[in-house]
């Protein structure tokens, strides 16, 4: 089944002088799938689907499998059936299945008989053993695992009310589930309170100790973390400078970066990155001289954003200090994309903006180039393989002509399914335009169950 449409090559580079001239990335935006179907929307240009090779990308080498936590064995979800469909091969098709089909938010599934029962309803009406029927929600968060738990983390604001008398976080994350419109939660354990949230991280997230939180719909695994940022440059504006700005990013948390306001206006720090990315974490690293906490406690109301730069605005507040605790920070920008840190005091202190280090982390990991496990193609005839398409070797084209009759399509299977990010087409960049042109209407998707094709052949995709 088609899953995600990556688009299709429309406007070609003039230019074939080497390969990297001639590389189309698309994007797929994590579709998961386990093959990329490419084909030709133009019957009438003759010699179509040359290319020299096709990279697939993904977020994360890691297989995209369900838990198996969240399947309930030898136990039947029964009633609240939507319908049943049979030919089913496993109760994993069966969820997938679920999620195209209106309404459904659970399922049974009888190995004997290939059935694939529907349910509007979680748990279904009346639950209970039956050997041989395996039943799963489809919203299923496994056992939730203690990754998923922010400690000493406030995702403060948007509230939905609180409640007390409430033991553990984790207590607070199961009620969450039965509260309209709960998505995420702040559990206090001295005061045995529980913030219901209408918002992933709340409104204003930022470090407090004592409290923690969680979202409701967390995978069991934190996302991978993305790399560090290369900071280009940093600017200040502060009454008199301690230390230049650029202290702040140097790499050496024994050089400090401390402006002092004179309780009249506010410091800010403008840190610039190389380009726009997804930001994710930033890390602040405290004072550890003077005596006791006296330098430490400046870092109290310390404040991020995510800007842009041009126009300059800001894209996300990223969180305020609020509690002195140790020397580490780290404040979630929640992906906002952004070429540029802004740390600012809320506290008019006196000597505000105390701090040894500022790191900067991007809310996606780097793309990973996923193995090709094998390709098929279809067309009249094949001037090379199709494995050509994928041997990494530029100077080796897969070449499909389909006769101005029929259109050309080429599978590449996945090792598993995926979750694919972009998929980079290398044009022909031999013989220039008389070649390369051709790639022009190829259009690119992401498959699950290994499909596409056949049922394409003679005719156009929609």
């Amino acid at each position: 089944a088609e899953v995600k449409h990556c688009g299709t090559i429309t406007a070609l580079n003039t230019v074939y002088s080497t390969p990297e001239d001639q590389r189309y990335p698309l994007d797929c935006e994590a579709a998961e799938g386990d093959t990329v179907y490419l084909t030709d929307l133009d019957v009438t240009a003759g010699a179509g689907l040359n290319i020299a090779e096709v990279e697939v990308y993904s977020l994360s080498t890691k297989k995209a499998e369900l838990n198996e936590q969240c399947i309930k064995r030898d136990f039947d979800y029964h009633g609240a059936d939507i319908r049943r469909q049979g030919d089913i091969e496993s109760v994993e098709e069966c969820i997938r299945l679920c999620q195209d089909v209106d309404g459904c938010v659970a399922v049974a599934y009888k190995a004997s008989t290939t059935s694939c029962w529907f349910k509007n309803m979680e748990n279904g009406a009346n639950p209970g053993v039956k050997v041989g029927v395996d039943s799963a929600n489809l919203f299923c968060s496994a056992e939730l695992n203690e990754q998923c738990i922010k400690r000493d983390f406030d995702y403060h604001g948007a509230d939905i009310r609180r409640q007390g008398d409430i033991e553990s976080v984790e207590e607070c994350i199961r009620l969450c589930q039965d509260v309209d419109g709960c998505v995420a939660v702040a559990y206090k354990a001295s005061t045995t309170s529980c913030w219901f949230k209408n918002m992933e991280n709340g409104a204003n997230p930022g470090v407090k100790v004592g409290v923690d939180s969680a979202n409701l719909f967390c995978s069991g695994e934190e996302a991978p973390s993305g790399p560090k940022l290369d900071i280009v440059s940093a600017v200040a504006y502060n009454w008199y400078n301690n230390n230049i700005p650029a202290n702040a990013h140097d790499g050496d948390e024994n050089t400090i970066y401390s402006a002092d306001d004179n309780n009249v206006t506010i410091n800010w720090i403008k840190i610039t990155l190389d380009q726009q990315y997804a930001i994710g974490r930033v890390t602040i690293i405290a004072k550890n001289d003077g005596t006791g906490n006296a330098f430490q406690e400046r870092i109290k109301g310390t404040q991020v954003f995510a800007y842009n730069s041009d126009p300059e605005e800001e894209v996300a507040d990223c969180g305020t200090i609020t509690e002195v605790d140790g020397l580490v920070y780290n404040l979630d920008c929640g992906g906002a994309e952004g070429d540029m840190i802004y740390v600012t005091d809320t506290e008019h202190g006196g000597a505000a903006l105390n701090f040894v280090e500022i790191y900067i982390y991007s809310d996606l990991p780097a793309e990973q180039q996923l193995v090709i496990a094998s390709a098929e193609a279809d067309s009249q005839y094949r001037k090379n393989g199709p494995a050509n398409a994928h041997d990494g070797d530029m100077a080796t084209c897969y070449f499909a002509n389909d006769g101005h009759m029929a259109t050309n399509w080429l599978k590449l299977h996945l090792s598993g399914t995926f979750f694919i990010s972009t998929v980079i087409v290398v044009n022909r960049w031999d013989g220039g335009s008389y070649f390369g042109g051709r790639l022009e209407n190829t259009a690119v998707y992401v498959y699950a169950g290994g499909g596409g094709g056949e049922a394409l052949r003679y005719h156009h995709r929609p």
